[in-house]
């Protein structure tokens, strides 16, 4: 019996496969490195799907327990997501110099939000951590992202490493190997576009063994 999808959203989502920094930087170096930006604010760089939100969400759990994490993490209703930030915003007495507020697709603010935020932050000495797909004004880059062969192969791996296939099922896994390359060949920057269609490719296949 093959078991469920490895390419559903509970396996791809951000965070779930924790992000592999190359250069040989770790994350709790890149943490640290975020700790000593002298203007306390800076970006997660890169294209649409090169990993950025899973790479925030990593850093994240690398945080010690004694900073306060405070995130932001957009959907396709921006006015819910800036009613949220505006309620934060109005509760944020209690952030300090060990708060961290991240926000996850920090350009699809409003400016008014962005500036919001950036003021709040500033006045109270909080460290703003965000992700955009291009460079923002006085926000030096943390880190850019983008697609690596290497980066590819690991993904692939954790993903099929979630499915309990029975020695039966073991040539599937090859095939989402082939399969991989050709999806990623009409999607080269965007993981996320590629994992989708790894998921429809994966119900289809797995139906046809019924």
């Amino acid at each position: 019996m093959i078991s469920s999808n490895p390419f559903s959203t509970r396996y791809v989502q951000p965070g779930r496969i924790p992000f592999q920094l190359r250069g040989g930087v770790s994350i709790e170096q890149l943490f640290v490195r975020f700790l000593l930006v002298p203007q306390r604010r800076a970006a997660i760089v890169g294209p649409h799907g090169s990993g950025k939100s899973s790479l925030l969400e990593t850093l994240q759990r690398s945080v010690p327990e004694n900073h306060q994490i405070v995130a932001f993490r957009l959907h396709s209703d921006s006015s819910k997501v800036e009613q949220s930030i505006s309620g934060w915003c109005r509760n944020s007495s209690n952030w300090n110099d060990r708060t961290i507020v991240t926000v996850d697709g920090f350009e699809q603010l409003s400016w008014w939000a962005q500036y919001r935020i950036r003021t709040i932050a500033q006045n109270r000495q909080v460290r703003l951590l965000v992700t955009s797909h291009k460079s923002i004004f006085r926000f030096p880059v943390l880190w850019t992202t983008q697609r690596q062969a290497e980066d590819d192969a690991y993904v692939l791996k954790e993903l099929l490493a979630t499915s309990e296939l029975t020695s039966e099922g073991l040539s599937l896994r090859d095939e989402a190997f082939v399969y991989w390359d050709e999806i990623r060949s009409r999607y080269p920057t965007d993981m996320r576009e590629a994992l989708m269609g790894m998921y429809d490719w994966w119900e289809k296949k797995t139906a046809s063994n019924f």
